[in-house]
């Protein structure tokens, strides 16, 4: 790695600090070339509907895109231009929203495409003191002495953009290319019409280059072999006790009952007495009763023998989806269907490849059994089959062990409550016992089992702990095993997988809820207390994925705060339509909304308060090295301190705001924190207002308003007190807006360093 030196006594050039930026932008570039390599992939930026109402919008979450770059394709200050390429990390900073416009023609429907590329920006314009040789006491203004501006940040930034496909008749819509350095991220489809995008519109490309698996996830998922499994998807079922009328000797079988995914085409097979039709006769046709297959039998098929329907091929996906099949690669699928002879496994849509036997036969009649588990291994040229799932030949001698694990779907109404009954069924319980069920509720805390009316036994984690909010989800299977005492999970839990929603009410909530729904019902229903809400999120670890906190309308005397080690990105959100119709009050010598670092909350559509402590606290308040805090759509009644304040190398997003209370400064930014205002916000004085500034900057703090799209002010003149002060190295930059750009009745001043431009 590169470092640049300086000798005392030597001039300082402007090169030793240019080199120092970008010897170090070229560390990072080579460090992530060594664990990602150099083809282009992105994290986070999460594609999601208005919440809580969709409209014709969707919101494109944080994230950033790491992608092959030339250093420097404009001149870095004296430096010059650099054209040699390296791997480069581009970071949205903000959510970004992009307007969907349904096709005008009825019937017609488009597609839009959501696309993101690696950007670099030049950023911070301001006039710069120049060394004046004339006059050293003098600086000039700009080069020169000319007034002109210079960029002072080049950002390395992810631009998503949003392009439009050719609207054509519903069902024969494509999506568009992305453009040229472009990646393409998401397909959104809206028909003529539309009045919102919902998650239904929203589909991921399956090109898209998400770092799907991060770091801390790699052991958890070797250990689990999540990476390897999947669910044979192929119309199947298990065998059918064929109940003729009467034994058989025509190409008309009949049954008690004739299963739905039966269809023609299918192969036919006799699982009991296979002599009885072997000559690989298919289904012609069916009825609810009887089946007509291509021949008649060989042999009678008598009235208890077990009939199998197959087609024979398997479909299956496995995630991270592999971009092609590579010899020696490993997969475990769970079969919907019993073979009746050769067999095929189409995984991830990669082509159908012949299934064999390890000494390459052909698989024989129930070598694959329903639900049956089984291991496979791409040889260049086929899968071959690692074990035995049914009661096949194939040539040989051969073991078979069927393990029949006790299965049942939960029938509970209640959150940690499992109820079920099995089958094949559990006659009595000793350790070593195992069962699969399938879960009804979230599980939110400590869990029971109840086996068939029998005795309720705690559930315990892998590790042998009570379990906790969100150890499991609607849908998600859990493999236990019985040790005399407790039940204990032995398949890895699987981290958030899709945004959660935790509802709060202060009226009706309850913090033994488990915050899954808005209504009560059993144990279901919301939390009393947004801080329990925000702790049951940090039951997850961070993710692309983020959690939204809904509150119901209400008072809620509470501060509420992110824990400092990293969770997932959170958003509290109120009433959209009425944010004053949730209030937050804080309490004495505690901030309301604060978000610790390395994290990220969105606080929307409510009112809030601080208390009165000797803190002194703000309202929302983003402290420590990496924390983010972002708002939209908020009032703030009295605050102590700052409205908004970015403590230590972090970041604040301010959007639309109604100051209706006394404050000391609506924006504060110190010890090298970032407030930003939002493109296009709007923020009103609704009352007379008295404050000490309304941005104040200090200690290598910064307040910066966008160039494009400059937030507007209602009612300015309702303010009493400084417009802006910047002291101690702190800047304020209104991108040439003046200096009276900010509220207030007394001009604003700099001091000790401090610059306002």
């Amino acid at each position: 790695m590169d470092r640049a030196l300086v000798y005392t006594g030597a001039l300082p050039q402007t090169v030793d600090i240019l080199n120092t930026n970008k010897f170090m932008m070229q560390a990072l570039a080579y460090g992530m070339r060594a664990i990602l390599g150099t083809n282009t992939y992105v994290d986070g930026l999460v594609c999601l509907p208005t919440s809580p109402t969709p409209d014709l919008h969707v919101s494109v979450g944080v994230g950033s895109i790491y992608a092959q770059d030339l250093t420097d394709a404009s001149a870095y200050g004296d430096l010059g231009v650099d054209n040699t390429t390296i791997y480069k990390q581009g970071i949205l900073q903000s959510a970004q929203e992009l307007t969907i416009t349904p096709p005008s023609t009825s019937g017609f429907s488009q597609v839009y495409l959501v696309q993101a590329v690696l950007q670099d920006v030049d950023a911070g314009a301001q006039v710069l003191s120049y060394f004046n040789a004339a006059t050293p006491s003098a600086p000039c203004s700009g080069p020169a002495n000319a007034g002109t501006s210079n960029f002072t940040i080049r950002q390395v930034k992810c631009a998503v953009a949003l392009k439009a496909g050719v609207p054509a008749t519903t069902g024969t819509q494509v999506a568009p290319a992305p453009d040229v350095g472009f990646t393409a991220l998401y397909a959104i489809t809206v028909a003529n019409g539309a009045t919102q995008i919902t998650s239904a519109n929203i589909v991921t490309l399956a090109s898209a280059p998400f770092i799907s698996t991060k770091l801390p996830d790699v052991p958890a998922g070797v250990q689990s072999g999540k990476w390897l499994y999947g669910v044979d998807t192929a119309p199947g079922g298990p065998s059918l006790a064929a109940f003729a009328t009467t034994a058989t000797s025509s190409a008309v079988l009949t049954f008690t009952n004739v299963p739905s995914w039966v269809a023609p085409g299918m192969k036919v097979a006799n699982q009991t007495n296979p002599a009885s039709i072997n000559g690989g006769q298919t289904v012609l046709s069916k009825t609810s009763t009887t089946v007509t297959i291509s021949a008649n039998v060989n042999a009678t098929v008598n009235i208890s023998d077990q009939i199998v329907f197959s087609n024979n091929a398997m479909v299956a996906s496995v995630s991270p989806a592999p971009t092609a099949l590579v010899p020696g690669m490993e997969v475990r699928i769970m079969a919907n269907t019993i073979n009746t002879g050769a067999c095929t496994l189409n995984l991830n849509g990669l082509g159908a490849v012949t299934i064999v036997r390890a000494n390459g036969l052909t698989p024989s009649l129930g070598d694959i059994a329903f639900a049956g588990v089984m291991g496979l291994v791409y040889d260049g040229a086929h899968w071959q089959i690692q074990n035995y799932q049914g009661t096949g030949g194939g040539g040989g001698t051969t073991t078979i062990n069927n393990v029949n694990i006790p299965y049942g779907t939960d029938t509970s109404t209640s959150s940690n409550v499992i109820t079920v009954t099995p089958s094949p069924a559990i006659a009595s319980l000793s350790a070593g016992a195992a069962i699969i069920v399938k879960l009804a509720n979230p599980i939110t805390g400590p869990t029971t089992l109840q086996i068939s009316g029998g005795s309720i036994i705690p559930v315990l984690s892998l590790a042998g702990q009570p379990l906790g909010f969100g150890a499991a989800r609607i849908g998600e299977m859990l493999w236990m095993l019985y040790d005399g005492t407790n039940w204990q999970i032995v398949n890895q839990l699987l981290p958030l997988q899709q945004s959660l929603t935790i509802f709060v009410n202060s009226s009706i909530g309850n913090d033994n809820f488990d915050g899954s729904q808005p209504t009560i019902s059993g144990t279901k229903g919301p939390l009393q207390k947004i801080q329990t809400a925000v702790n049951k999120a940090w039951s997850f670890p961070p993710s692309v994925f983020s959690i939204a906190i809904q509150l119901a309308d209400g008072t809620y005397n509470e501060a509420v705060s992110t824990p400092s080690f990293p969770g997932p990105g959170i958003i509290i959100n109120g009433n959209a339509a009425n944010p004053a119709n949730v209030l937050v009050t804080g309490a004495n010598n505690a901030h309301t909304f604060a978000v610790n670092g390395p994290n990220q909350m969105t606080v929307q559509n409510l009112k809030g308060t601080t208390g009165t402590g000797n803190g002194p606290p703000s309202l929302f308040i983003a402290e420590g090295s990496g924390a983010q805090l972002i708002t939209q759509n908020t009032i703030s009644g009295f605050v102590q301190f700052s409205v908004h304040e970015a403590f230590g190398p972090c970041f604040v997003s301010v959007g639309s705001h109604t100051y209706a209370g006394n404050f000391s400064q609506a924006l504060n930014a110190v010890f090298g924190g970032f407030v930003s205002l939002a493109q296009f916000a709007q923020f009103s004085a609704s009352v007379a207002l008295t404050c000490t500034a309304w941005a104040a900057a200090a200690s290598g703090g910064s307040i910066s308003v966008p160039g494009v799209g400059v937030p507007t002010y209602l009612n300015p003149g309702n303010v009493t007190g400084a417009r802006w002060l910047a002291s101690m190295n702190g800047t304020i930059t209104t991108q040439g807006q003046g200096v009276n750009y900010f509220p207030g009745s007394i001009a604003g001043s700099q001091s000790t360093g401090g610059q306002y431009s």
